[in-house]
């Protein structure tokens, strides 16, 4: 007999929580545009929850920078700045050189710095042409 396992459903401890995490796909996979208002009340029917939960996370999601309060005084989904993009380059630069050797554990050989090397100045160019 063949046993089908089920998908892991992740558990939420608040609606608080849930309310964050689902704003959070929202964002993530376009369904919450760029400076296109939020309705706390829409997320709250969406979610069945009250509208605090729902206000609650979207102040924390604010702090974090993905939401911003419009001249309304609602909250649209921020607008990504220029400079946000090149610290998640640099960033991103940083973590990639420490795991790279991290997964060689051995000194680089000068020719593996030069590779590396035009990656980053690869990088930087991109980075001028934003």
């Amino acid at each position: 007999m063949e046993r089908k396992l089920k998908p892991k459903v992740r558990e939420f401890s608040s609606v608080r929580e849930r309310a964050y995490h689902y704003i959070q796909q929202q964002i993530t996979s376009g369904h919450l545009v760029t400076d296109a208002g939020i309705s706390d009340l829409q997320l709250a029917k969406d979610l069945g929850s009250s509208r605090t939960p729902i206000r609650e996370a979207m102040n924390k999601l604010a702090a974090e920078g993905l939401l911003e309060e419009n001249a309304g005084g609602g909250m649209i989904v921020a607008q990504l700045q220029r400079e946000h993009i090149i610290e998640l380059y640099e960033l991103r630069e940083a973590l990639e050189l420490y795991a790279i050797s991290k997964a060689v554990r051995k000194p680089m050989v000068p020719s593996e710095q030069e590779r590396i090397q035009k990656t980053i100045d690869l990088i930087g160019e991109l980075e001028n042409e934003l």
